[in-house]
């Protein structure tokens, strides 16, 4: 019948379309570079699922998890924008006043780009290319989405990092100042979102206590009561606090360290402790600054046993799924797609890319995993593979759309499955012990 009516008033087609229109040019907006990517996921896949399963609880626990997930969200939210304070900061010492305004700019260079002055043009050249056509791409996608202020601030940074980059000259000292003022941002960004996340347990016992007037695990307090738990720290919890507020810029600094050595491993840590265009955290950094502070805080404040169980339970599911969750949702959900769209258009490796295909006997276990749950493309890519054809492109990008939507509800339906278990475990436990 709703289809019926649809047909029969153009408005009501219109509106569907133009919502639609709006909805895939947001999923282009997040899926246009691997932090936006990665934030969103981490709400998804974590924020949501955990506060949907608290509910489940007690209200006293939902309450408190609503309260603990805003702070991971505002943390990861902010993030970019303390790098930037950070970055400038730290350019009015390292830079001459007449570089201190490209400071974002000398930061889209990565680490291996610095070692010498070949890989140093190179990565100009990469530069010149990749990163105008980023942002401008992101313009287009904000565009798109009727926001035509936001989309010309990155159609005016476009030029500005097109102009910069063609005008930069390699030198020695360029080199070692851009280095220096990569690993300054890097060491103060882990320090700050490092005690960000360490702080992360003492403000939620602070709120327990303080809001709720709560003086035991809020997890727990449907079924058991305060026979474990403990108002004060010990001494071994006071260390582990503090372990937890400099674990992030020594792991970040040990590794900046130990990536400069010549083995493949080095160079394997050295590509991922950085950046991706000058502010984003790759994966490597996040480990070092969000998840280690934040494990050892979480543990070292955890006012009794069966908050550490609850704690730990779960992340042993959430931490395998910041690296496979998304390739075992929206991975194999694109790859289909991607099977699908070859069969209506003739064309592959739009949505996973050609190589996923590839077999090869000599693969890892790892390789084969990969090949079978692939790393989705980014936006980018959907349109680079689809340029030529204006009505091919946007049959991709709707789908692409939808792979997107239908991925990150799966990967959040099945995190709030194991966080649910995650309850029970904590009930059977807490109970058995009544």
């Amino acid at each position: 019948m709703s289809t019926i009516s649809a047909s029969l008033n153009p408005s009501i087609t219109a509106q569907k379309s133009s919502s639609w229109q709006l909805a895939k040019g947001y999923a282009g907006i997040i899926d246009s570079r691997e932090s936006t990517y990665r934030t969103y996921l981490d709400l998804t896949g974590y924020f949501l699922p955990m506060t949907a399963a608290s509910a489940f609880r007690n209200v006293y626990n939902f309450i408190e998890t609503g309260f603990e997930t805003s702070l991971d969200a505002a943390f990861v939210f902010t993030a970019p924008h303390v790098t930037k304070f950070n970055a400038s900061l730290w350019s009015k010492f390292l830079l001459k006043e007449s570089e201190q305004k490209d400071y974002l700019n000398y930061l889209s260079f990565q680490f291996p780009d610095l070692d010498s002055a070949e890989n140093f043009e190179k990565a100009k050249e990469r530069i010149i290319k990749e990163e105008p056509l980023d942002r401008r791409r992101i313009g287009e996608l904000y565009e798109s989405a009727g926001k035509k202020d936001k989309a010309q601030e990155y159609y005016k940074k476009a030029q500005e990092i097109k102009s910069f980059s063609e005008s930069l000259k390699c030198t020695d000292e360029i080199r070692e100042k851009i280095v220096n003022l990569k690993e300054k941002v890097i060491i103060t960004e882990s320090l700050i979102e490092g005690a960000f996340f360490a702080g992360e347990g003492l403000l939620t016992r602070a709120f327990r206590k303080h809001i709720l007037r709560q003086d035991q695990y809020t997890g727990t307090l449907s079924y058991t009561e305060n026979n474990n738990g403990t108002d004060s720290y010990s001494i071994l919890q006071k260390i582990g606090i503090g372990a937890s507020f400099i674990a992030a810029p020594l792991s970040s600094w040990g590794l900046l360290q130990y990536g400069k050595g010549k083995n493949n491993n080095s160079k394997a840590v050295r590509r991922e402790i950085d950046m991706t265009h000058g502010i984003f955290p790759k994966l490597g950094l996040l480990f070092t600054y969000l998840q280690v502070p934040f494990y050892i805080g979480k543990i070292a404040s955890a006012q009794d046993k069966f908050e550490i169980f609850d704690f730990v339970f779960k992340q042993f599911f959430m931490t395998p799924s910041w690296w496979l969750g998304h390739r075992a949702t929206n991975g194999i959900l694109a790859k289909n797609a991607d099977i699908e769209f070859k069969k209506e258009n003739g064309i592959d490796g739009v949505f996973v890319e050609s190589k996923t295909y590839e077999k090869n006997n000599s693969d890892s276990t790892w390789e084969k995993i990969k090949k079978y749950c692939p790393e989705p493309t980014k936006v980018q890519h959907v349109i680079d593979k689809t340029e030529h054809d204006p009505t091919l492109k946007e049959k991709a990008l709707d789908k692409h759309a939808g792979v997107f939507y239908k991925g990150f509800g799966l990967h959040s339906f099945i995190i709030w499955v194991f966080m649910m278990a995650g309850n029970q475990a904590t009930r059977i436990l807490a109970e058995s012990e009544n």
